[in-house]
């Protein structure tokens, strides 16, 4: 029963992120499309000796003609901005992401025409730490270029 009422919980929580997870516009703040965003993703160095010390840095570049209004917990939190692939092009899967803020706690990045936003996500999101292998880092929620790094 505690097993049952377990994974109908975590259900529940899975689809809250989910619908949590999706890039926002309202007006006047322009309606993105993933033409008018894109991911550039770099790393210090390509070989690691564990992914609890991977930094990952993105610069968000909005190619539109007007402001773009994005989630912030979406872009900020590793675990829903980005995807990590084994050398198989299998998703890794994280840890869990953390319970979605309330309506009131949820915050927007705003970018301006033609700005970026830089961010640096740590990917400590792994139990336990991604095993010795070839990987590729991607965003998930944008088009990004693809990383690619070994942890040794």
């Amino acid at each position: 029963m505690k097993s049952y009422c377990f994974i109908l919980i975590y259900s529940c929580l899975c689809i809250c992120c989910v619908e949590h997870t999706n890039i926002t516009s309202e007006e006047p703040i322009a309606t993105h499309s993933l033409s008018n965003i894109r991911g550039k993703l770099s790393l210090e160095d390509s070989l690691f000796q564990s992914s609890r010390t991977l930094q990952v840095k993105a610069v968000i570049m909005n190619h539109s003609a007007q402001t773009l209004k994005l989630n912030s917990r979406v872009l900020n939190d590793p675990i829903l901005a980005l995807n990590v692939l084994n050398q198989q092009g299998q998703r890794m899967p994280t840890i869990p992401p953390s319970l979605p803020p309330t309506e009131k706690e949820v915050k927007s990045i705003l970018i301006k025409s033609m700005e970026t936003y830089l961010i640096s996500y740590n990917l400590h999101i792994f139990s336990p730490p991604l095993p010795k292998g070839y990987y590729t880092i991607q965003m998930k929620n944008m088009p990004s270029n693809n990383v690619h790094f070994e942890i040794r």
